[in-house]
């Protein structure tokens, strides 16, 4: 006789109910023995319970936490896909965004949330912590932008300031307009560059220079009026 016999009676077999009662050790002892037992004599229900155990790992990982990080990981992707199409064949951003992409391991130099609505803005310094390479900037709210990050979104100034150097601050001004500034930068390393990303997939990417001020800072600006955003600080490498 064939030791794994298909042709048993269907009444003999657990149900999925069973199964996943089984895999979770909520049966009674005798119960679980006899599933084991059937296991040994029914390759279907050894199929089946396979795939039921493969749902339960799927379910039993996710948490809000994790869906959220996974939705916010592949508008990454697909935000950095998008940014490279927008620019120029052959140009140095084109290059630098398509390697990030096909590198997406390398991760981001830092990153932050930026959240606006009709009430105001908000900075999340901490949900995007997955995308940021070991070593990366880390942002906190300084002054009184560390209370309104409390309380919520607001109309007024917010600004982070990394915690480490180089000095980088983030700030919004009438809830809308960003301003990243730099205070230093090593002068061997490729121009810095920030990439904003629509984490809801609505708005193109939108990839900015920062401009050298006068006092030696770099600074640029962008306006945003309602969503979600990515605000990511592109990899940057040594000077060849």
């Amino acid at each position: 006789m064939n030791p794994m016999d298909t042709t048993r009676a269907p009444a003999a077999c657990p149900s999925e109910e069973e199964l996943v009662e089984y895999f979770r050790l909520r049966l009674p002892e005798p119960q679980m023995r006899a599933i084991e037992d059937h296991f040994s004599g029914c390759e279907l229900c050894v199929e089946q319970s396979r795939a039921v155990f493969e749902v339960l790992v799927e379910l039993d990982s996710w948490t809000p936490e994790s869906h959220g990080a996974a939705v916010r990981r592949e508008a990454f992707v697909a935000g950095l896909a998008r940014a490279e199409a927008m620019e120029q064949e052959g140009s140095e951003w084109q290059s630098r965004l398509s390697l990030w992409r096909k590198q997406v391991a390398r991760a981001a130099d830092g990153a932050l949330e930026l959240v606006i609505s009709a009430s105001g803005a908000r900075i999340v310094t901490e949900t995007l912590r997955d995308l940021v390479a070991r070593g990366g900037l880390q942002f906190e709210p300084i002054g009184a932008a560390r209370g309104l990050a409390e309380q919520g979104e607001t109309a007024g100034p917010v600004t982070v300031l990394s915690v480490e150097q180089p000095d980088v601050r983030v700030s919004v001004h009438e809830g809308k307009r960003v301003v990243v500034t730099i205070g230093s930068w090593p002068t061997d390393r490729l121009t810095p560059g920030i990439l904003v990303i629509d984490t809801g997939g609505e708005q193109p990417p939108l990839r900015l220079d920062l401009m050298r001020r006068a006092d030696g800072a770099w600074e640029t600006e962008f306006t945003r009026e309602r969503g979600a955003f990515m605000v990511l600080f592109a990899p940057t490498e040594r000077k060849q």
